[in-house]
């Protein structure tokens, strides 16, 4: 195991008291087997979105962005979905980026507040790929969503604070984004009853990203 994804499962090993000790001579795939085979659901859980950061770590340094510290990535793997009130939903969203060719994959997923999933959906937007208005066309998407499904009492959340910032602003939005910004408050003034406040999330949904990777 490289020193960074040791100094990961270290900070996560800490935080949660399980062990995943390699016994060599052992392959890889038989560990693997082995650990699932005996471990709880949640330590299971935490496995999996463990395994998913160090790679979607990886992945980032590989595509020349700065190598995060690796508590960093422990924090991500510890953040967890916060319910939103009885009888209400909460819709989840975010958004991926492609470089060559440059496009776009929005998606989002739908809980009441027991954790059950109502709905999900993806997008592929091709030919552009600005984080930002990937952000703000995934918000779009979902408050449409929401109104052709007839959904009731709906959070939305995001982990883009610079879009939920202008979607809640009262001033109009002129930057390259604002047309969707524009648009999506447009149609929430319609229906103001059925939409709470949009929030800011730190963390994206571990769904969202598996559905957006699958796409």
């Amino acid at each position: 195991m490289c020193q960074y994804a040791y100094e990961v499962w270290r900070e996560i090993k800490r935080s949660f008291g399980f062990r995943c000790k390699i016994r060599y001579p052992v392959s890889m795939k038989q560990w693997l087997f082995d650990f699932l085979s005996t471990a709880t659901e949640d330590e299971a859980t935490i496995f999996t979105i463990t395994v998913w950061h160090v790679w979607e770590a990886r992945n980032s340094v590989r595509n020349g962005e700065k190598q995060v510290h690796p508590k960093i990535i422990a924090e991500k793997a510890k953040a967890y979905w916060t319910p939103p009130p009885d009888g209400w939903l909460m819709i989840n969203v975010d958004a991926a980026i492609f470089k060559s060719p440059p496009r776009m994959g929005v998606g989002f997923v739908a809980r009441n507040h027991k954790g059950d999933f109502i709905a999900a959906g993806c997008q592929l937007v091709k030919r552009f790929d600005d984080p930002e208005l990937a952000e703000a066309i995934a918000i779009r998407r979902a408050v449409s969503f929401s109104l052709e499904n007839n959904f009731q009492k709906v959070v939305v959340a995001s982990d883009c604070q610079n879009v939920i910032k202008k979607i809640n602003s009262k001033v109009y939005d002129r930057s390259h984004v604002g047309i969707i910004i524009q648009d999506t408050t447009h149609v929430l003034a319609k229906v103001t009853d059925k939409f709470d406040d949009f929030v800011w999330f730190n963390e994206p949904s571990e769904m969202i990203q598996i559905i957006l990777c699958n796409e």
